[in-house]
C-alpha cells in the first residue's frame, strides 16, 4: 500500500541516482518553475497531476499520473535533435525513461506503472532575473507516467487499516 506522495518521492529518488542522467542533469525540481536558473542548463521538474481511484475494484486500486518534463537549452536549433557527441533532448527523453523502467514496482511503491506518452515543445521560460534580448532556444519533453497502486488509508470507526477486512462498497 501507499501514497502518490511516496510514489513521487520514490521516482525523484531513482531519477537523481541514475548515473546516466547525474552526468548531465544539473538540477531535478519539484513542480514546474516559471523562471529557472540560467546555471542549471538541463533540469527535470516533476509535476503531480491526477488521482484516479476505483472504488469498484476490490481490493482497492487507485491511479496516479504525474508529469516528468525535462528543459534543454540549446543555442544552435539545427544541432538540438542529433549532435552525436552530447545528449539532446530526445536522449533526455529516453534516459528518464531508462532510468524508471527497471524498478518495475518502483522498489514496492505501486503494482505497475507506464508511460502513456511523451511531447515536444520549445519552452519560453525565463532563465534567471534579467531578461535578455537573446535567450538560446529552451525545448522539452513531457513524459506522462501513469502510476497503478493500492491506497494506504484508514476508515475511523473500523478500527482497521487495511483494505481487506471492510466490506464492499467501502
Amino acid at each position: 500500500m501507499s501514497t502518490p506522495k511516496e510514489i513521487y518521492n520514490e521516482v525523484k529518488a531513482i531519477l537523481a541516482a541514475n548515473s546516466v542522467l547525474s552526468s548531465y542533469v544539473n538540477r531535478i525540481y519539484e513542480r514546474e518553475r516559471d523562471n529557472l536558473d540560467a546555471s542549471k542548463r538541463t533540469v527535470i521538474t516533476l509535476e503531480p497531476s491526477d488521482v484516479i481511484e476505483k472504488s469498484e475494484s476490490y481490493p482497492l486500486e487507485a491511479t496516479f499520473v504525474m508529469v516528468i518534463t525535462g528543459y534543454m537549452i540549446e543555442s544552435d536549433p539545427d544541432r538540438s535533435i542529433n549532435d552525436g557527441s552530447q545528449r539532446k533532448i530526445m536522449d533526455l527523453e529516453q534516459d528518464i525513461k531508462n532510468a524508471l523502467r527497471p524498478y518495475y514496482n518502483l522498489n514496492g511503491n505501486c503494482i505497475a506503472f507506464k508511460f502513456t506518452s511523451s511531447k515536444f515543445d520549445i519552452k519560453k521560460y525565463s532563465w534567471g532575473h534579467k531578461e535578455k534580448l537573446r535567450q538560446p532556444p529552451i525545448y522539452g519533453t513531457e513524459i506522462y507516467m501513469s502510476v497503478r497502486y493500492t491506497p494506504s488509508f484508514d476508515y475511523p470507526g473500523f478500527g482497521v487499516s487495511a483494505y481487506g477486512l471492510l466490506p464492499f462498497g467501502y
